[in-house]
């Protein structure tokens, strides 16, 4: 269930769960967020998520750092970055593997020469 509202020109968005307090969302364009940047950092230490809109549409989202990666991957979830159901990830066989007795990391270096 969300519930929107406005609150001094920009939308609000909040959700009825348990991240609802931490993770509201706040639309702001790029020229207002220019002139109150350091009041858009607070809301943002505060807890809420902005998100930055150029003509109308959105393109960044300044989210509060989280503590833990759990909260993290929770965050980015939320915000439809990607799209995890929470269950552990299957081991992946390696596609590509290194004929002789060199590393990785030693062809990598030996590219970038």
């Amino acid at each position: 269930m969300s519930a929107q509202r406005r609150s001094s020109g920009s939308n609000v968005t909040t959700s009825d769960t348990l991240w609802s307090h931490i993770m509201a969302e706040r639309r702001i364009g790029i020229r207002e967020l220019k002139s109150t940047l350091s009041a858009c950092v607070r809301d943002v230490k505060a807890g809420h998520t902005l998100v930055v809109t150029e003509h109308g549409l959105p393109v960044a989202r300044v989210i509060p750092e989280a503590a833990s990666l759990t909260e993290r991957v929770e965050a980015l979830r939320r915000a439809g970055a990607i799209a995890w159901s929470g269950k552990p990830l299957r081991p992946v066989t390696p596609v590509a593997r290194v004929r002789g007795v060199r590393t990785v990391s030693d062809l990598i270096v030996e590219n970038r020469a």
